[in-house]
């Protein structure tokens, strides 16, 4: 049988969006459809074919449970699909390689990102799937039934049908959002002459979700480094997690700020507010950068840094999302509400931006670190220029908002 042809599909794997598909409902689908076809193998049944204490099948070394993750699609021919416990997001599909004698875990982001560049091949004589590395310097062979096949390529399919409808939703929106902009700034400027204009630098905020750094790299870098990180830090890995799902959010929160502001006519409330959400890209941007190198240091054995970034992260709640659900539900209230959580952010912002000092006077005797953290995003294909965003942030000129303004 040859080769299916692929869907044309230029779905962005970006965190945020790769959230939002339905993965219970997709597994559920899955398993229904393929529930009689006797390749599904139950935690029941896996008791009995594991063996005795002396087997060697690779059933003996395989793990049901892996720290947060289960396995809740488990094929016969040794391949298990792993969702964590709290959210049903699927988060990594494991296959046991005969040639290493071990199972072998691939990220779901990166298998995905390989379906759709076509590196992952289907041999439907053969019954084999092979996956390419993305740079072609390696690759993985494993032997399944012709079933299993049709069902991991059904399950991507699934995925990528849904995060294609996703983004297809959001960039309708995004450029419905952008019509409103830019009519509101247009008619703002109309309305009030050339009165200051040039001050309020619209061109660098207008696309700030696409200029901001993509949580997904410190995501990468956290599985990249997933056993160490377990072995040395085991709640710091779960609160690392949290964490890099509140770095969407504010992602959200930003956007959603622009939004906001060109809705208001005062001029000073307008350039308050703006001077406001500009801090606010510095902070996200000090959170994305310090988020990276606590996790490389961990790998460097630097426990003291460590140590420093992760204890002022505690210290401003970025391991809870509580305080980002409670400003995205206050961005859609009345402008009586706005102005409070414009004061709000404003107040976090100037919070964390006061206790940086102490990861700034730690970071200048581990500057060695910074070209680790470049070489490391350049080997995960980021988009950001980790020695460029240091530069940035050092000369960043923060604004000292008078809060007399908002009202």
């Amino acid at each position: 049988m040859d080769q299916p042809d692929y869907k044309e599909k230029k779905s962005s794997l970006e965190n945020d969006l790769y959230q939002q598909i339905t993965w219970l409902s997709i597994i559920e689908s899955i398993t229904s459809k393929f529930k009689d076809s006797s390749i599904i193998v139950s935690p029941e049944d896996l008791k009995k074919i594991s063996g005795g204490y002396f087997s060697k099948s690779p059933w003996k070394n395989f793990e049901i449970h892996r720290g947060d993750q289960v396995a809740n699609i488990i094929l016969k021919s040794y391949c298990a699909i792993y969702s964590k416990n709290t959210t049903g997001q699927v988060k990594v599909i494991s296959f046991y390689s005969d040639s290493e004698k071990e199972w072998i875990r691939f990220r779901m982001i990166e298998l995905l990102n390989r379906y759709s560049q076509k590196l992952i091949e289907f041999d439907w004589n053969d019954n084999l799937i092979t996956l390419y590395d993305i740079n072609d310097e390696k690759k993985w062979v494993f032997q399944l039934s012709h079933l299993e096949l049709n069902l991991l390529q059904e399950f991507f399919e699934s995925i990528l049908d849904e995060l294609y409808n996703i983004e297809t939703d959001l960039a309708n929106k995004e450029e419905q959002e952008k019509k409103a902009i830019d009519e509101a700034i247009s008619n703002y400027i109309l309305n009030n002459g050339s009165y200051n204009t040039s001050s309020l630098v619209i061109d660098e905020t207008t696309n700030i979700f696409h200029l901001l750094e993509k949580p997904e790299d410190v995501e990468k870098l956290l599985y990249k480094y997933e056993e160490n990180i377990i072995a040395n830090f085991k709640t710091g890995y779960q609160n690392i997690e949290r964490l890099i799902i509140n770095l969407n959010t504010e992602k959200r929160i930003l956007n959603s700020l622009f939004n906001v502001i060109v809705k208001h006519s005062n001029m000073t409330v307008f350039i308050t507010h703006l001077h406001i959400l500009k801090n606010r890209i510095h902070i996200f941007q000090l959170i994305y950068f310090y988020s990276i190198i606590m996790i490389l240091s961990i790998n460097e054995n630097k426990s003291n840094l460590y140590h420093i970034i992760y204890n002022i992260f505690h210290n401003m709640d970025l391991f809870t999302s509580d305080n980002n659900v409670f400003i995205l539900s206050n961005l859609s209230n009345s402008i009586e509400f706005l102005n409070e959580t414009f004061s709000d952010i404003n107040a976090n912002s100037n919070q964390f931006f006061t206790e940086r000092v102490s990861i700034t006077q730690t970071l200048e005797t581990n500057l060695d670190i910074l070209s680790k953290a470049n070489n490391e995003l350049i080997d995960i294909k980021s988009k950001t220029d980790f020695k460029n965003l240091y530069i940035r942030l050092q000369n960043y000129e923060y604004f000292d908002v008078n809060m007399n303004n908002i009202v």
